[in-house]
């Protein structure tokens, strides 16, 4: 492709020229010879002076800006007003020409953005909001626009501070009395004017009106748990109560006031006619705070919201106790416990049908110690994922939970003293136990865990091989439907480790092998007392014996036939006392002492036995006595041979 070449302007000149040079010959000469002439002349400008010129490169379009917003790092995107309105200004630079807008057209009544729109550079915006007369909150929603560059400014404002007093409401008359003044309380009924309350007896309800409580009372309305202000209510009228508790600490600031030295202790115990409960916002407890703020509030129906993380000593100690009509626990997120901050929490609460989650993985001494006791209709257990326990941190905490069908799991390998000491003892319903992964017990660990727990069928492995003063003691007592015991590995025993273990097991057929040849004061005690299903005694290899060791350990077991060898030469005080007594079918008996002289050591232990049998005794041995506490009467003697 050729260059088009743009013809130099001194060309177009000497062509012009030359036209006219031409023009005139023509006039003086001739035609012909001015016409080639004229013809050079038009060439020569055509040519553009013979030299190419390089075509320029275009320049190329700018591009358009990119729209942008950058607002003040120090500006405050989310303004928060108080009732009584205000302004907040900001800086923002802005690219170009920008508008503000508000996003609910009826915010335009209370809010304003000054100036509206804007042009490039630096700008400052502010907003005013009127005040606010109500006392519900309000939020507007406010666009800054740049082309397509948004930001958006979120806005709230505060209603109107309305102090949420205690406060009393009845349908019909009632009465409020307080028993003694511990705490300085005024009272207004029906918005009237307020009054020191004293222990004056106020009616409100009905046509009187409400009744309102505030205070300034630091320390509540309680010194402790024996020294405080109690509550009670003239007639049966029931009684609502609604607000803020704090507002008897301070009224004024009752949101910022201090809480870690306020009690309520028996605030509202007895008030049966009471149907609801203040608020209880508190996050810092006291010893003692809320005890037995509601017991025996029989009518209560909701419990107020707990959300303190945090627990102090006793915090909770009976606070709902007897509330038999409290049907859902409020939610216990607490994950720092305190020694006895559940003790008895929900004590007969015996409509309560859930249990709140318990998310605390490392206890404290009692803390759930007969926290569900007697919650008859509670058919589900909380999870209990603590691995780490405390001293008697479950103890009796589903006491008589009759209802309840399936028990939590229990992980921790390590115990502690009485760590579940009672703690499904008459629950009746209970198929199944939990693992007892633990290998190594402490004392009382497991005593009366599972007493009384009738259907249960099945108990869990227990792999201890170091045991503890009581550890089992009486754990499957009245367990009338277990068929099978556990394996008992231990070699070496602690006073009274299995004393009364499977007391009234009825259906126990089987016993566990018994390994033991370390005895302990009392280790077997009446281990399987009336197991009347029993077919047959397990060995007893022990040739050493401790003070009341088989003492009791097969009364009543009237379906066996026959003892294990009692190797043992020399007997110790109370160590065969009432062994076998009332085992009707017992007939054949081996007990090879020949030391019998220690205090109680055969007392009645062949007691009500079979009336005929035979008595293998150690070959020499004649100063055993006749009858219960030797050898029966018509029983046949032999001598042992090895």
């Amino acid at each position: 492709k050729a260059n088009i070449v743009p013809t130099p302007f001194y060309v177009y000149n000497a062509f012009f020229l030359g036209i006219g040079m031409a023009h005139n010959y023509l006039i003086m000469k001739n035609t012909w010879i001015g016409l080639l002439l004229f013809t050079l002349l038009f060439v020569i400008a055509c040519s553009g002076g013979g030299e190419d010129i390089p075509e320029p490169t275009p320049k190329p379009e700018p591009e358009p800006e990119t729209p942008n917003l950058t607002i003040s790092s120090s500006a405050d995107t989310d303004p928060v007003f108080g009732e009584g309105g205000g302004e907040v200004t900001f800086m923002f630079t802005a690219s170009d020409d920008w508008t503000t807008s508000i996003v609910d057209a009826r915010s335009d009544s209370w809010i304003s953005v000054d100036p509206a729109s804007g042009g490039k550079g630096e700008n400052t915006l502010t907003i005013t909001a009127a005040a606010n007369d109500s006392s519900d909150e309000r939020n507007a929603t406010i666009t800054l626009k740049c082309g397509t560059a948004t930001e958006t400014i979120s806005v709230k404002q505060e209603g109107i501070k309305v102090i949420p007093y205690v406060t009393f409401s009845a349908e019909d008359e009632q009465t409020l009395s307080m028993s003694q003044a511990v705490a300085t309380l005024e009272y207004s009924v029906n918005g009237g004017e307020w009054v020191e309350l004293g222990t004056t007896t106020i009616t409100f309800g009905g046509i009187n009106g409400d009744l309102r409580l505030r205070g300034k009372n630091s320390a509540g309305t309680a010194i402790n748990s024996t020294e405080y202000s109690n509550i009670s209510f003239g007639n049966d009228t029931p009684v609502d109560c609604y607000g803020d508790i704090r507002t008897l600490l301070d009224y004024n600031n009752y949101d910022g006031v201090q809480t870690d030295n306020a009690r309520f202790c028996f605030l509202f115990a007895d008030c049966v006619q009471l149907k609801s409960a203040p608020e209880l916002p508190a996050m810092t407890l006291a010893k003692d705070c809320y005890w037995a703020m509601f017991q025996n509030c029989s009518n209560l129906l909701e419990a107020p919201k707990l959300p303190a993380t945090t627990l102090n000593v006793n915090c909770y100690v009976y606070m709902f106790k007897g509330c038999s009509n409290l049907m859902k626990a409020p939610e216990l997120p607490a994950k720092t416990l305190a020694d006895y901050c559940y003790y008895e929490m929900f004590h007969s609460c015996m409509n309560l049908v859930e249990a709140p989650e318990l998310p605390a993985t490392e206890l404290s001494n009692y803390c759930y110690s007969n926290m569900f006791m007697l919650c008859t209709n509670l058919v589900k257990a909380p999870e209990l994922p603590a691995e780490k326990l405390a001293d008697g941190c479950y103890w009796t905490m589903f006491l008589l939970c009759e209802n309840l069908k399936e028990a939590p799991e229990l992980p921790a390998t390590t115990l502690t003293s009485h760590c579940y000491h009672n703690m499904f003892m008459e629950c009746r319903n209970l198929v199944k136990a939990p693992a007892l992964p633990a290998e190594k017990l402490t004392e009382y660990c497991y005593s009366f865990m599972f007493n009384g727990c009738i259907n249960l069928l099945e108990a869990p492995e227990l792999p201890a091989t170091e045991l503890a003063e009581c550890c089992y003691e009486c754990m499957f007592l009245g367990c009338e439907n277990l068929i099978t015991a556990p394996n008992l590995p231990a070699t070496k025993l602690e006073k009274s480790c299995y004393y009364s273990m499977f007391d009234n097991c009825f259906s126990l057929k089987s016993s566990p092998e018994l390994p033991a040849t370390e005895l302990a004061e009392l280790c077997y005690f009446g281990m399987f007392t009336h197991c009347i299903n029993l077919a047959s005694f397990p060995e007893l290899p022990a040739t050493e014996l401790a003070p009341s060791c088989y003492a009791n350990m097969f009364y009543g077991c009237w379906s066996v036939t026959s003892s294990p060898i009692l190797a043992a030469k020399t007997l110790v005080d109370g160590c065969y006392f009432q062994m076998f007594r009332d085992c009707s079918s017992l007939s054949n008996v081996t007990m090879l002492a020949t030391d019998i002289n220690a205090e109680s050591c055969l007392d009645s232990w062949l007691e009500n036995v079979c009336v005929w049998g035979v008595f293998t005794k150690a070959k020499g041995m004649t100063s055993l006595p006749e009858g219960a506490s030797g050898i029966p009467t018509d029983w046949a003697r032999m001598n042992y041979e090895e």
